[in-house]
């Protein structure tokens, strides 16, 4: 409501909420607690062809749908057929099966922010792949050890390239380890690197 207020240009309290559940006030004071209202999602709604969110500090974003290659996948009749977590960290929608937190949708209509995340998003993947090296090393196995992967694959990977699910079901079994154990062997090696901030 507030939202529609504001775009009709009418005068309204800037720190309104209206809900129609208690998930909502829940998540709200739940972040405060915490010091993060402004990391996680209040909630969400459609309008034509804009996603509305307002994160957990009462500030709102209009977000074209076209802005976001992830929403821009949702076929216009599923647009209003998504859920917010729990503790509000993502927006799910199970028709096209995508998560986003905030922070990515704000960045749907900011090329700085977009920008500075696919920098982290990039320094990310290489260290992971550094630590996926660091747990193939640990457990003297060559790029050629890994049964249905080729070296190129483990290579590229071991460069930053982002693994499917199957290709880790395939690692963590050439290392005798659960996806689970391997998972956390993974995070332990990625632990112990330098990460900027």
């Amino acid at each position: 409501m507030p939202q529609m207020f504001e775009r009709a240009e009418l005068h309204s309290l800037k720190n309104t909420i209206v809900y129609s559940d208690l998930d909502i006030p829940k998540r709200v004071l739940a972040a405060w607690s915490a010091g993060v209202q402004e990391q996680l999602i209040a909630t969400a709604t459609v309008i034509d062809d804009y996603l509305l969110v307002i994160d957990c500090n009462l500030k709102s974003w209009e977000i074209p749908f076209d802005s976001l290659s992830a929403l821009a996948a949702i076929p216009v009749e599923k647009r209003t057929e998504f859920e917010i977590d729990e503790d509000g960290s993502y927006l799910y929608c199970e028709s096209a099966d995508i998560h986003l937190d905030l922070e990515s949708l704000r960045a749907a209509g900011d090329s700085e922010l977009q920008t500075k995340l696919m920098a982290e998003r990039i320094l990310y993947e290489q260290q992971f792949g550094v630590a996926i090296a660091s747990v193939r090393k640990a457990h003297n196995l060559r790029k050629t050890d890994i049964p249905g992967l080729s070296e190129r694959q483990v290579r590229g990977i071991e460069k930053g390239e982002r693994p499917h699910l199957l290709t880790l079901r395939k690692l963590a079994k050439a290392h005798g380890m659960s996806l689970n154990e391997y998972l956390e062997a993974v995070a332990q090696q990625f632990s112990k690197l330098p990460h900027s901030s």
